[in-house]
């Protein structure tokens, strides 16, 4: 069966869900590439996934004050 809207609107507010409650810079940079080779793999099987609309509801790149935000190459490979 085929992911819906849904399920990755449920996704990405547990990885953004995660990102709020840890303070923890090495969670962040986790969560991160994690929320990348999601979208990556999700782009792939679905031509209608909105990369950019779900790295934004994941909260990519957001770390806590005071760390520098490193954008993996991955994301601009995204062609959506």
């Amino acid at each position: 069966m085929a992911m819906t809207k849904k399920d990755y609107e449920i996704i990405a507010d547990a990885i953004s869900l995660t990102r709020y409650d840890s303070s923890n810079p090495e969670v962040a940079k986790a969560l991160n590439t994690l929320t990348v080779r999601l979208a990556n793999l999700f782009d792939e099987a679905n031509p209608r996934f909105d990369v950019v609309k779900f790295l934004s509801a994941c909260e990519y790149g957001k770390l806590p004050r005071s760390y520098e935000v490193i954008v993996p190459s991955a994301v601009y490979g995204a062609t959506h």
